[in-house]
Formats: structure tokens, sequence, C-alpha cells
């Protein structure tokens, strides 16, 4: 997202530190203008992650989240460039810490769990779902948004995961 809002900048920046002299005081000039630009991309990345990650321990008591294989997904060439841009291994561990320093519980679902092939009412699991079928349909009716199916079978899953802790924490007292 900054990195993409900033591209043409920076792609102007380091067009012109092309044109230097190697080892020039132009050069070296054009050199940190590039390397400012970069550490500003970061600093923004960074803040936009830690706000994000705030208001949701802040406003929420049990968080999800799936667990991404993002080097399968960074083989993609047309969507690499974004995919390493929203910093989601970052934004997971900035969560992490804040529930744990918070006191709330964070789950991460199994990669390999079937979130969007499961019917979140009903709980069949689909043998195929190719990745074109946006709306998720079910034989009990259920019609949805494939996206929106497989966040709230991940939210199910941390409720699960929630009440299974509980529950050993309630046998433990006892």
């Amino acid at each position: 997202m900054f990195l993409h809002i900033s591209l043409e900048k920076l792609a102007k920046y380091q067009r012109k530190l092309s044109n230097k002299v190697k080892g020039s005081n132009g050069y070296n000039k054009q050199k940190l203008k590039v390397s400012k630009l970069h550490e500003k991309i970061t600093n923004q990345r960074n803040d936009f992650l830690h706000k994000q990650s705030r208001f949701l321990v802040n406003n929420y008591d049990v968080i999800s989240a799936e667990t991404l294989d993002l080097e399968a997904m960074l083989q993609n060439k047309y969507f690499s460039k974004k995919i390493i841009d929203i910093s989601y291994n970052k934004f997971l561990t900035y969560l992490k810490y804040k529930c744990e320093a918070e006191g709330k519980l964070f789950h991460q679902v199994n990669k390999y769990y079937a979130s969007s092939k499961i019917c979140s009412n009903c709980g069949t699991k689909k043998k195929t779902l190719p990745l074109s079928q946006r709306v998720y349909s079910c034989e009990c009716g259920n019609v949805i948004d494939r996206d929106l199916n497989a966040a709230l079978n991940i939210c199910i899953e941390g409720i699960k995961t929630f009440y299974t802790k509980e529950d050993r924490i309630t046998s433990i007292a006892w």
C-alpha cells in the first residue's frame, strides 16, 4: 500500500541516481534521497501496522488469523509486490505480542485448514472449490461471499480454541 503510493517518486529518484556518476557529490546526495524515501515508506508501513494491531487488541478479546503460505503466494508475479508491501508476518508479530501484553487470546489457524471449503452455516466441506468461484453456495441454502465464509470459519475456529483453553483452565483450578 505505502510502497505502491510512493512507487512513482521512488522510480523518479532512482532514475536520477542512475544518471549520476558513481562516487560524485551529486550521486551521494541522490543516493541519500533514495534511502530517505525507503526509510519513510518503512516508517509509514510500521506506523500503520502498529495502529491497526493496537485497534484490534483494544477492541477484541479473541483474535484469529490465518497462517498463510507467503512463499507460495509470492510466486504469483502479479501480486508479489503487493504481498510484500502488506507485511503480513510483521502484522501478526505485532498482534501476538500486543495480545500477550494485554492478556488477550491470539489464535492462528493452521494453513491447511480448509476455511474456504467449509460451510460456515452447517459445517459441511466441499471437495473442490476453484479460486475463480467467488461465491460459496451450500446445499443447506447458505449463499455467501467466499472470503466472508472463510473469515467466519476462522472466527469460529478461534472461538473453539478460546473455549477449549478456558475449559483447561477451569479443570486445572478444580
